[in-house]
């Protein structure tokens, strides 16, 4: 009796991942139809690719950071949203969550999709990631998820989602790993110092780094050091606060501050509607 339930539980699963791949081709053909009239319509004019992501704080999720990257998205036009669970846990609460703030807004195609750390990557999981109109990544294991990404086609097929116009985002340590680079601190228990070393990123984002709000304060002279040294710009997010960064333009969107390093000056505290030009 029990092995007939593990059998019907496995073709269950089965069934759930055919419906997904038909539902990831029927929108890829849509969307690819829609395009090529939209060109015939207008004469086949090459329109501008604007390449977005935002930078969510952690926290609970705030109604105006999902209200805002779905108006930048286009989503309610076209597309599906993507969600990656840094963590690899099957059943990510966090993931669960942002699925049904989507949900609520009536953005119906959202799909969870849970990567295994210790298998190659499924190529109908490259095509739906390369497809996506929003790419949404939650906090989790981050060096095991950038070995997962530098060691199969996952971080190509991001950058190719990022390079076509998909709306890439990150949320709580997620964020962090979108640029090129992300810091790590390293405890010295002898000299009772921090050490901080750069881990490659996945890419998206030249000359920033993302770190959240404890470890910016706590090692903000550290911090100020390697700015001046990389030459770069080092976002601290404060719980729930969000960045929205469109071509080489930042803007704060959220209500909750975020703290800003830059070369040549002393840290700075950004507000809502604050716009940063970056160097890239």
């Amino acid at each position: 009796m029990r092995k007939n339930h593990i059998v019907y539980k496995i073709l269950i699963l089965k069934a759930v991942h055919t419906l997904w791949v038909l539902m990831i081709l029927t929108f890829i053909l849509l969307s690819c139809t829609s395009e090529i009239n939209h060109q015939h319509m207008n004469g086949a004019k090459d329109k501008p690719i604007v390449k977005q992501v935002f930078l969510i704080g952690d926290g609970a999720y705030t109604k105006q950071s999902i209200d805002e990257l779905i108006k930048k998205s286009g989503i309610r036009r076209q597309g599906f949203v993507v969600i990656v669970p840094t963590s690899f846990l099957p059943n990510d609460e966090k993931a669960r969550a942002l699925q049904n703030e989507f949900y609520n807004r009536l953005v119906r195609a959202v799909h969870i999709l849970n990567l295994d750390p210790k298998s190659n990557i499924e190529n109908t999981d490259i095509l739906a990631i390369e497809n996506a109109s929003v790419l949404c990544f939650i906090g989790g294991k981050r060096s095991e998820f950038m070995n997962l990404a530098n060691h199969t086609t996952l971080k190509t097929a991001i950058l190719n989602a990022y390079e076509k116009g998909a709306l890439i985002v990150g949320f709580g340590d997620a964020s962090t790993l979108l640029p090129n680079q992300y810091l790590n601190f390293n405890a010295d228990t002898i000299r009772h110092s921090q050490t901080i070393i750069f881990s490659p990123g996945l890419g998206l984002i030249g000359k920033v780094v993302v770190e959240n709000r404890v470890n910016f304060k706590n090692d903000e002279a550290e911090i100020q050091n390697e700015v001046e040294k990389q030459q770069c710009i080092v976002f601290g997010l404060d719980d729930q606060a969000c960045v929205w960064i469109s071509d080489s333009n930042a803007i704060v969107m959220g209500e909750k501050e975020v703290r800003m390093i830059s070369p040549g000056n002393p840290p700075a505290i950004l507000q809502k509607g604050q716009k940063i030009k970056l160097p890239f």
